[in-house]
């Protein structure tokens, strides 16, 4: 195994595949110490925090689980999941970055809401499902059942979707695919001004 100071003097170009891999497990474990010594009991401290706040530290707990499982994940068979996983963060981080740039309060807001409104398509899909396939056992839909037919739930969530994410031409409720609103382009965008 690589040490600390062959992988801080080499040149990334003369390590092998397998250094690199060693290197970036021993990064991602010095993280999850990091974390758990330091940022969580910091975190935990915290008092009063205001929307944004909870939300990035939200997001960051939600990396911080991540961490751990990456570090267990130290084989080749492991590789799908590790790659899942990276992926998960790098979203996580976006998110984080999309939060700390917002200045208005509106992502903030945005970010708060999406969790009911994506609740609410879950149940509705869940439940269309159980009514075109009435033999199914697959799901039982009571709960879902109940809040999809709560009497003004479907005005409320539609209220939503058009304060915070607007209509579409036909004048129906944008149904966001991902909390910010953007799309794939937009968020190209996005992050080459940040």
């Amino acid at each position: 195994m690589a040490t600390i100071e062959e992988v801080q003097q080499a040149e990334i170009t003369d390590l092998s595949v397998r250094k690199r891999v060693e290197a970036f497990y021993k990064g991602t474990d010095a993280i999850a110490k990091f974390a758990q010594e330091v940022m969580i009991p910091m975190l935990r401290g915290q008092l009063n925090l205001n929307d944004k706040e909870r939300a990035i530290t939200g997001i960051y707990y939600r990396m911080y689980l991540w961490i751990p499982s990456m570090v267990t994940m130290n084989s080749r068979i492991h590789f799908q999941g590790a790659a899942s996983a990276a992926r998960s963060l790098f979203e996580l981080l976006l998110d984080i970055k999309l939060l700390d740039a917002d200045t208005t309060g509106e992502m903030v807001a945005k970010f708060h809401v999406f969790p009911k409104v994506e609740r609410f398509r879950v149940a509705q899909n869940i439940v269309s499902f159980n009514d075109k396939n009435p033999d199914s056992t697959i799901i039982v839909d009571t709960h879902q059942r109940n809040l999809v037919n709560k009497p003004g739930k479907v005005q409320e969530i539609e209220e939503t979707i058009t304060t915070h994410w607007g209509t579409t031409k036909s004048g129906h409720p944008r149904h966001p695919d991902h909390w910010s609103g953007m799309n794939m382009k937009e968020s190209e965008v996005f992050w080459c001004k940040v």
